[in-house]
């Protein structure tokens, strides 16, 4: 089973431009056609408004969506 990403690159690029801006969360939600929710939780897990940095979010869900797990049924 492969890894779901979320968010991709540019859209995590895009989150990191507008929050340096000054957006909000629903802003930025609209402009990539994405529920606020996911910039929330995004925002949220990878150093707050604030704190956001793109490449290290990417980083972030590279890492923790490596592969291959172990199965609970072996």
């Amino acid at each position: 089973m492969a890894c779901r990403v979320v968010l991709g690159v540019e859209e995590r690029e895009t989150i990191s431009r507008e929050l340096r801006a000054g957006r909000s969360l629903r802003c930025i939600g609209r402009l990539l056609g994405r529920h606020h929710s996911v910039i929330a939780r995004e925002v949220a897990r990878n150093g707050g408004r604030e704190g956001y940095r793109a490449a290290s979010a990417v980083r972030r869900a590279r890492r923790t969506c490596r592969r291959p797990k172990t199965r609970k049924l072996e």
